[in-house]
């Protein structure tokens, strides 16, 4: 299966503040804040570090799940040294962070996504969450849709209420959205509410199916980021034939479980959900009373224990 990623390649910019020598200070919600004053002050970072985000982890994760993935308009390229191409990146994130706590820097006007009609036909288009759209590339999208009519669109319409997606969105056989479930009833048809999929920062949601995420992460992985992450797998996961149960339950353990710039691989996704909190449980019950162990219980200090 051939897949064509229409969006942005994003270059993410970590700067770690130093909290040696900035002074924060904490609101009744814990909250660090800092004044960055425009006065010629200076302020200090003690790492920096980048990333590749944007349609580059859409590509990562479904060249991990073992499919045929292409950024339409890009050579980037995924090899065991990491991401390598010759173009330069035109679309900066800067986060700034203090004790693991992100604050986040994106521009007014993104770079717009160009769109190059493919001279061959792909089996799907995945229209990106890092796309930034103007009329005349979604106008060159949907003339490439009617042309190769075996094409599958895909789109991740982060706000469904954007009227310029409506064209999209009712091609799409999926669609990916932050949107409430009730702002896409009020404004899409039957046919195209049940082509969602809902993404937030607490579960993933497609129909009455429901998986609880926790992104609470220790490498900073931007929540912009795990979007994507959760996007990819379950396109890629529909694409291998997957069930949606256990699509999502892929998405969630990818969203949770691989690295900085380091999706997980299919195999890897797979050890993991076979491997649930139930059954390891189930597991350690099972090695605590093999015989000859067993359990005792007993209401006693750790000295007259010691004597019996």
């Amino acid at each position: 299966m051939s897949i064509l990623v229409v969006g942005n390649v994003i270059k993410d910019i970590y700067l770690n503040l130093d909290s040696r020598t900035e002074t924060f200070e904490k609101d009744r919600n814990d909250t660090q804040w800092l004044d960055l004053s425009f006065d010629a002050s200076t302020h200090r970072y003690f790492n920096r570090s980048s990333n590749y985000g944007g349609a580059a982890v859409t590509y990562e994760c479904l060249h991990k799940l073992g499919l045929n993935a292409l950024i339409n308009n890009s050579d980037l390229n995924l090899t065991q040294d990491g991401f390598t191409t010759s173009q330069a990146v035109r679309d900066y994130r800067y986060i700034l962070l203090a004790d693991e706590a992100p604050c986040y820097f994106t521009p007014t006007n993104p770079v717009r996504t160009h769109f190059d009609i493919p001279s061959s036909s792909y089996d799907y288009l995945y229209i990106d969450r890092s796309a930034s759209l103007d009329q005349d590339t979604i106008n060159k999208i949907i003339a490439y849709s009617q042309v190769s009519i075996n094409t599958k669109l895909i789109t991740y319409a982060k706000d469904i209420k954007d009227p310029s997606l409506l064209p999209l969105i009712s091609r799409s056989s999926l669609v990916f959205t932050e949107s409430s479930p009730s702002d896409a009833d009020s404004i899409l048809s039957a046919s195209d509410s049940n082509k969602l999929i809902y993404l937030s920062d607490q579960l993933i949601q497609y129909g009455h199916i429901i998986e609880p995420i926790n992104p609470n992460r220790k490498d900073v992985f931007t929540h912009l980021s795990i979007y994507s992450v959760a996007s990819a797998t379950i396109l890629g996961c529909f694409i291998l034939g997957k069930s949606v149960e256990h699509s999502l339950r892929l998405a969630k353990l990818n969203v949770e479980h691989s690295k900085l710039n380091s999706a997980l691989t299919l195999e890897e996704l797979e050890t993991l959900s076979s491997t649930t909190t139930e059954e390891n449980l189930a597991l350690v019950a099972r090695n605590l009373v093999l015989y000859p162990k067993g359990i005792l219980a007993a209401d006693e200090s750790g000295g007259n224990i010691h004597k019996k």
